[in-house]
């Protein structure tokens, strides 16, 4: 199911952690997390309105959310920054990355890097 033309997705701003994964949802140690204290999680995290229309549409999925996804949105947005005059140094400090992989990523050396 694509975007509509200029429509946001829900997740365009989530916050990102170093490694790729999406902050917010808390993890539960060792046990599942019940289904309302999910719910109220992501009404915390995206809002009332965007989480009832996430479960009207998903209801009864499980949804898979590859982290894939948010590491080259993030790679993306780390080349912007350096090409807007950041140095690796401070985008390194943001993202928790070593001054050396964010050249890695900035000029795509070494590793696959979206």
């Amino acid at each position: 199911m694509g975007r509509l033309s200029g429509e946001q997705s829900l997740f365009d701003d989530l916050p990102l952690e170093a490694n790729g994964g999406v902050t917010g949802l808390k993890k539960a140690e060792g046990k599942n997390l019940e289904e309302d204290d999910v719910y109220e999680e992501l009404k915390e995290l995206v809002g009332p309105e965007a989480a009832d229309r996430l479960v009207e549409r998903y209801l009864g999925s499980n949804l898979y959310l590859p982290k894939r996804i948010y590491i080259k949105r993030k790679y993306k947005k780390i080349r912007e920054e350096f090409k807007n005059g950041a140095s690796y140094r401070e985008i390194g400090f943001k993202y928790g990355y070593s001054e050396r992989y964010v050249r890695v990523i900035v000029h795509g050396k070494g590793r696959k890097n979206g």
